[in-house]
């Protein structure tokens, strides 16, 4: 019998409440502009100009604002999910679409990802199924770190800053990667990730050493404003 695996209900934005209560997070603005368009103009600016959105959550508004792409500058259509199906499980919903290596990207994000770079390193990985966008967490520990073996202190460190890979909701998957998520399961990107390691599949990392941030709660939704002030995206 399968474990029991909670279910996220992804994009409603719970985290940016009260302003996702009625604009879907893609839409909320960062520098006047909904976080959405600023990825869609980096990767027109990247050579993407086909562009499908994957939608549930008040797709309505996201459909009225962004249209056909046409005003972007891009050509955009839309999946829409019946029930939530994770970042990697939409995917399902396009495999007669995808015949070539592809960018998932999250939509909460803000970033100045050179995309070109990426594709190119994804190139060059050998037989690489997924390539993933890492970037460089770093957190100030306050306090001294002790380093233990066997009920001994065997080194000190006062308030370190540790660095941490972490997940940057930037991907570029083979199509072939798409066999291995469940039709009309929740399929997330660490699930797809877990499923190709287990079956020896290639999942490269590229690190990402522009400008990220993931803009999933309140306070980061102020410090993107500040930094798009500060011309950071510029």
């Amino acid at each position: 019998r399968a474990p029991l695996r909670r279910r996220r209900r992804g994009g409603e934005g719970r985290r940016l409440r009260p302003l996702t209560e009625l604009t879907p997070k893609p839409l909320i603005a960062v520098g006047g502009k909904p976080l959405v368009e600023i990825m869609i103009e980096r990767l027109r600016q990247s050579g993407v100009f086909d562009i499908t959105i994957a939608v549930h959550h008040k797709s309505e508004l996201i459909r009225e604002r962004l249209g056909d792409g046409a005003r972007l500058g891009v050509r955009i259509d839309y999946a829409l999910e019946p029930k939530p199906l994770g970042t990697m499980g939409a995917l399902t919903l396009l495999r007669d679409k995808l015949g070539a290596p592809f960018f998932v990207v999250n939509a909460d994000i803000l970033t100045k990802c050179d995309f070109r770079a990426m594709w190119e390193f994804h190139r060059q990985q050998e037989n690489a199924a997924m390539t993933v966008g890492v970037s460089i967490h770093q957190v100030d520990i306050p306090y001294g770190e002790f380093t233990l073996h066997d009920g001994r202190v065997t080194r000190v460190e006062e308030k370190p800053r540790k660095e941490f890979p972490v997940n940057a909701g930037i991907y570029l998957l083979d199509p072939s990667a798409i066999e291995l998520i469940p039709e009309g399961e929740y399929f997330d990107a660490t699930d797809m990730i877990r499923a190709l390691v287990d079956r020896g599949r290639v999942v490269a990392a590229h690190l990402i050493r522009e400008y990220w941030l993931d803009v999933g709660r309140l306070h980061d939704l102020e410090k993107a404003n500040r930094d798009v002030a500060e011309g950071l995206l510029d």
